[in-house]
């Protein structure tokens, strides 16, 4: 028998026949694949590149494959080089490169479809779409309208025998699952139980006259409970049979009427037959007391056995024959669908060229596209299915090589065949290569193996070979089953060509195992494994002697994206990141599903829920609660009813018309930045994330709302269906998005990380493992001779092939963990925890990974030039760095070991307004934070503005003005650009006065502001320009002030103190605006506008309280210093703080009102002078920001 040939150099490859090239981790198969094709062209001068066939798993596999052949063709023309012979062929494959026929395999049969038509019998123009919603519709339509028809009166009895009526989706979901995975091939697939494919009145009969036979051998009772407990067995095994088995047995009988039956009786019979099986199986003893067998005691008992497991095959058909039957319907109801409408789906390109490809009469079809395809390359082929092989193999194996010299080369690694989920089935690679050595037996293709590791280190190579040599794990390549995966020992580069290394003294082994043995408990164990990991994150970033060499040469750091972590599930996700959280350690989840079913779709699918349905009250006051509006439940409930004038309603109705004019950009930029959203939420722990997935999903309903040309009631209905996973988006539009591409730890699912590498490599799941829901699936060797290999055996029953399918799964796991471990370059981490009991929880690590450390460990010991470590200081990891109370940003507050020397950032001017600094202050603290804000179109936005009121005033009446950062931006603009002197001197109504009419409307305008409330704006202003204020025994009016007296919008900036100077983002440069500096009566004011509503009225106290609340301290403060030090350095001498400075001005614009006494709030010079020690306050109250 032929065996495989290492390649040492790509020219031992012979182009002119077949050939199977099995390619190990990290032994660069898409580089053999790119220079064989790029030699193909060179050296077949009656080869055009459109005649090379390449198919590939991905799309993403397909753009890299033609980026990579591309690049190549256009190296091997300018560096003329000789082993690809004469440049013109290339020049010609580079001119027409366009034209390069690089496919997914279901894009190779869509184009099959589109471009031979009349030979395959396809329409001209097919509508792809995806099986998944429409059988979803089907099968409930089938449930609903089909199901009574088709049962009648036997419908009960088959919900309940079959499961559906204890979880009706979980059953729907199920059947949904397998008929998208079968082909419905009857060579190839067999179903179990194949009598559930039978009409249930004759099932019904047949369990009618099996009931009646039973009932007829086993008598009335006690008559074979008292025969049965004379056998000469052990006395306890009588007692349980009969009180398990044969009592209950009877008495369920002697209720069953053979002519009528009771269902309830049936069902509990069914149950019993069920749940006591295995003691039905050994009711006839096997072994004897010393006296002896004595089975005459019990005349019959072994036809009584015969018949109850006859009678229990029946209620097992009975029970499957739902799902059976409804997936055969289902697929019929859904290609009627599709080819009444045009459409096609992924897998019905694939079944009608493989359909095509199996006629009689497909010769000529078959001519056409093997002259087309001359030489085909399949990559990734343990990925395929019995499917497609069919049509490769029938397109370029069965008589290809004949007329038009066809040429088929598999390319692939069993041992990474991990996609068992998606439907490729490695065992169609298993029967592929057995048909490949078949041929190079007959010489007509030769076999190749790739064996050389150019990824990792040698002694990672060495680590892998022990490893996975052990017969716990594949086992070597000796003697072995020809359909079995084995291991052969992989290689590494000479010294010269070596991966780049990573070196330092502090560093332990390339490979170190963590043992986690000294835990009792599974929890604990991945608690201590995560907090391992960290911990050597850390050490590897923090250390000062580790560097990474690249293959380059350049020696650098590590980083934290030199690091990945690999994980099994989404669950086992969550619980790294709350630790990884906790000692800071930046991250990011790479192609983490699910985005649809993310907290920020539910939210968004709530709030447009309610847009779209105005008049729904409960829907509205759902949205309420949501982060879009952050109304506490308590207000919700003390509220009565908005009125329509309020603000919220307002922003509603805005929304509503966005959404019926179909300005979806408007609408989603409105949801986020009017609702306050972002500012409420922007210093949240994930708010990179909430962002990012917000923009995603606006993004894809943008996109799809104009491809399907929605309105709002159907986008928020379309939002409901990704949520519920009724639409099935493209494939990479339900990923999250990677927030930003620092330098961050990499977290992956095992499935995720094929394909790729990283230097570091930390294997942090299959401790455990989740509850089972498998497909009932497992292969067995086919016994029909006219189609050799494995067939797919369908167990609804879940019986027969248990052992089969287990071993199955195991065999997956095993593969699934090779490519883990594989990705490693430099240094891979394993945990240890073996488990010896037979617990459901246990998983993979625990099981063979553990055993095959156990195995090779002598062989590791042993080895020259391998080091490798095993940890147990797991249980105590060094304590995290210490975090501030309300995480914010994980890449904000990390301290100076985030930044090398070299770095330069130290060197930038940050700016950092009150407001931001408020919000830092009080996360450090743990006091309240600021105001939330609202920033609102171009114009500059108060940053100490509410967006909305306080949520104790959210019932507003329609007569007070509304709240939000607009309105105290439109006040700010006013009060900027209002003539002071005609105010004092014009008409009582300031609106009279055409100037400042158009003053007022045009701020209406800008700000957005409703033109109702025009009037009581205008009358605001007046009051606080017009009313007195007792300042120092004296009276002040503010416009009475001169031009000459007054400066509005004061600008300043000046650098904050920087603590120990090792502030992580260079030099803070404050930055501010000050809305009044006043001159009156030789002292200087500093004056701020506040249109904020206070639920108390504004008295002196409740003023008070909302300065403190709003951390207005802090600003006045820092406003005093800088018009202190610019006073001192304009005015010289001139100005004295302790003489011409009268102190700072709050005048709250709602609460000033002509003789009322309230609305302005001082504060005395006394409370803040002398300025060195007001400087020296902020100074320590700065500094302390500073990491």
């Amino acid at each position: 028998m032929s065996v495989l040939i290492p390649l040492d150099a790509l020219s031992q490859v012979d182009l002119s026949c077949h050939a199977l090239i099995e390619a190990s981790a990290g032994t660069g198969k898409t580089y053999t694949l790119e220079n064989l094709v790029v030699r193909l062209l060179a050296s077949a001068s009656d080869l055009s590149i459109e005649n090379i066939l390449l198919v590939t798993f991905t799309e993403k596999a397909v753009s890299e494959l033609k980026i990579r052949i591309r690049q190549r063709i256009e190296a091997a023309i300018a560096h003329d080089d000789p082993a690809m012979g004469d440049a013109k062929p290339l020049q010609a494959a580079l001119d027409s490169f366009d034209n390069a026929a690089i496919f997914t395999i279901h894009g190779f049969c869509y184009t099959l479809l589109r471009e031979f038509p009349f030979e395959t019998g396809a329409l001209f123009e097919q509508e792809p779409v995806d099986d998944g919603p429409l059988m979803d519709k089907w099968m409930r339509r089938q449930v609903r309208t089909q199901w009574p028809v088709r049962y009648g009166d036997h419908l009960d009895m088959l919900l309940r025998l079959s499961g559906f009526s204890d979880s009706p989706d979980a059953f729907i979901k199920k059947t949904i699952r397998i008929a998208r995975q079968v082909t419905g091939d009857s060579n190839t697939e067999v179903w179990v139980p194949q009598e559930a494919a039978k009409d249930p009145d004759e099932l019904w009969k047949i369990l009618q006259t099996r009931i009646v036979a039973v009932k007829s051998l086993m008598g009335d009772p006690p008559d074979l409970a008292h025969r049965y407990d004379r056998l000469n067995i052990h006395a306890n095994t009588r007692k349980s049979m009969i009180t398990q088995v044969i009592a209950p047995l009877q008495a369920i009988l002697t209720e069953i009427d053979p002519d009528d039956p009771s269902l309830d009786a049936v069902f509990r019979l069914a149950d019993l037959l069920k749940t006591q099986s295995d003691r039905i199986t050994s009711l006839v003893p096997e072994k004897w007391l010393k006296a002896g067998e004595n089975l005459d005691a019990c005349p019959g008992l072994s036809d009584i056995q015969a018949r109850l497991l006859h009678l229990r095959e029946i209620f097992v058909s009975l029970s499957c024959l739902l799902m059976r039957q409804s997936i055969e319907t289902l697929r019929e109801d859904v290609e009627a669908e599709k080819a009444e409408n045009g459409w096609i789906s992924y897998q019905d390109m694939l079944g009608r060229v493989a359909a095509f490809v199996g006629r009689k009469d497909a010769g000529p079809g078959i001519d056409a596209i093997r002259d087309r395809y001359r030489v085909a390359f399949v990559d990734e082929f343990q990925d395929t299915d019995e499917v497609q092989w069919r049509i490769f193999k029938t397109l370029f194996l069965d008589g290809g090589n004949t007329r038009f010299n066809n040429r088929l080369f598999l390319i692939g690694d069993p041992k990474q065949a991990i996609y068992g989920f998606r439907g490729a089935d490695v065992f169609t690679y298993l029967s592929a290569r057995q048909e490949m050595i078949q041929l190079a037996d007959q010489g007509k293709a030769q076999l190749y193996s790739l064996s050389t590791n150019w990824r990792s280190l040698p002694e990672l190579v060495t680590v892998f070979n022990l490893l996975f040599s052990t017969p716990q794990w594949f086992g070597p390549d000796i003697g072995k089953d020809p359909f079995a995966i084995s291991y052969t020992p992989a290689l590494s580069p000479p010294p010269d060509l070596f991966p780049a290394a990573l070196s330092g003294q502090s560093l332990q082994a390339p490979f170190v195992v963590a043992d986690l043995t000294d835990h009792s408990e599974a929890a604990q164990a991945k608690s201590a494994l995560a907090g391992f990991i960290c911990r050597e994150i850390r050490h590897l970033v923090d250390a000062s002697d580790v560097c990474i060499q690249d293959r380059d040469g350049t020696v650098r750091k590590p980083g934290f994206g030199d690091m990945a972590i690999l994980v099994r599930s989404q669950s086992e996700f969550f619980q790294m990141e709350k630790v990884l959280l906790e000692w800071q350690i930046p991250y990011a989840y790479y192609r983490q599903p699910g985005l649809f079913q993310s907290v920020h779709a539910h939210w968004l699918a709530l709030v447009l829920r309610a847009v779209a349905r105005p008049e729904d009250t409960g829907l509205f006051n759902i949205a309420l609660l949501t982060p879009f509006f952050d109304v506490p439940p308590e207000a919700l409930v003390r509220m009565t009813e908005l009125p329509a004038d309020h603000p919220i309603r307002q922003l509603m109705r805005r929304w509503f018309y966005l959404g019926e004019t179909r300005q979806w950009g408007a609408l989603f930029q409105s949801l986020t930045a009017d609702s306050g959203l972002w500012l409420r939420h922007c210093t949240d722990p994930g708010w990179e994330r909430m962002e990012t997935n917000f923009q995603q999903i606006f993004d894809h309903l943008i996109v799809s709302a104009h491809a399907q040309n929605l309105d709002l009631a159907g986008m928020a209905d379309l939002l409901d269906r990704l949520r519920e996973k009724n639409e099935n988006p493209d494939p990479d539009a339900d990923l999250h998005q990677i927030a930003d591409e620092g330098d961050k730890v990499r977290i992956l699912t095992l499935h995720v990380s094929k394909g790729l590498e990283f230097p570091i490599v930390f294997v942090a799941g299959g401790l455990t493992r989740p509850a089972q829901d498998r497909i009932p699936v497992y292969h067995e060797k086919n016994p029909d001779p006219t189609h050799p290999g494995f067939r797919k055996v369908i167990d609804l029953s879940g019986e027969t092939g248990v052992e089969a399918a287990k071993k199955e799964a195991e065999d997956e796991d095993r593969r699934l963990f090779y490519v883990a471990l594989t990705r490693a370059r430099f240094r891979l981490y394993l945990p240890y925890f073996p488990q010896t009991g037979k617990h459901h929880w246990v998983g993979p690590i625990c099981r063979f990974v553990a055993e095959s450390v156990d195995a090779a460990r002598p062989l590791l010991e042993a080895a020259k030039g391998v080091d490798w470590k095993m940890v147990h200081d797991t249980i105590k990891p060094r304590a995290p760095v210490p975090a501030p109370q309300t995480v914010v940003d994980i890449q904000r507050f990390q301290g100076p070991w985030l930044f090398e020397d070299q770095d330069y950032t130290a060197r930038k001017l940050s700016l950092a307004s009150f407001s931001s600094l408020s919000r830092e202050i009080s996360r450090f603290s743990g006091g309240l934070e600021p105001a939330p804000f609202h920033l609102s179109g171009v114009f500059r936005r108060e940053d100490d503005e509410p967006a909305f009121a306080a949520w104790p005033d959210l019932a507003e009446t329609a007569a007070e003005l509304p709240g939000g950062a607009r309105m105290g931006s439109l006040f700010h603009y006013l009060f900027e650009n209002m003539d002071f002197d005609r105010v004092m001197t014009g008409p009582k109504d300031i609106l009279a006065h055409a100037p400042h009419a158009a003053l007022v409307d045009d701020a209406l305008a800008r700000f957005r502001i409703d033109p109702m409330w025009r009037f009581q704006i205008a009358e605001s202003v007046a009051a606080v320009l017009r009313t007195p204020i007792d300042l120092d025994g004296r009276t002040l009016v503010l416009g009475k002030l001169s031009p000459d007296q007054r400066q509005h919008e004061v600008a300043f900036f000046f650098p904050a103190p920087q603590g120990d100077g090792k502030a992580p983002y260079g030099h803070t440069t404050i930055r501010g605006f000050m809305d009044l500096l006043f001159e009156w009566r030789g002292k200087f004011y500093i004056a701020d506008w506040k249109s904020n509503r206070l639920a108390d009225g504004y008295g002196t106290a409740a003023m008070e309280r909302e300065m403190a609340e709003a951390g207005y301290d802090l600003q006045y403060q820092i406003y005093t210093v800088a018009a202190l030090r610019w006073l001192k350095k304009v005015r010289g001498t001139r100005f004295d703080p302790e003489r011409h400075f009268g102190g700072v001005l709050y005048f709250f614009i709602r609460g000033m009102k002509p003789g009322s006494g309230e609305g302005v709030f001082h504060v005395p010079p006394e409370r803040l002078l002398p300025l060195a020690a007001l400087e020296e306050k902020i100074h320590t109250l700065l500094a302390g920001l500073s990491p």
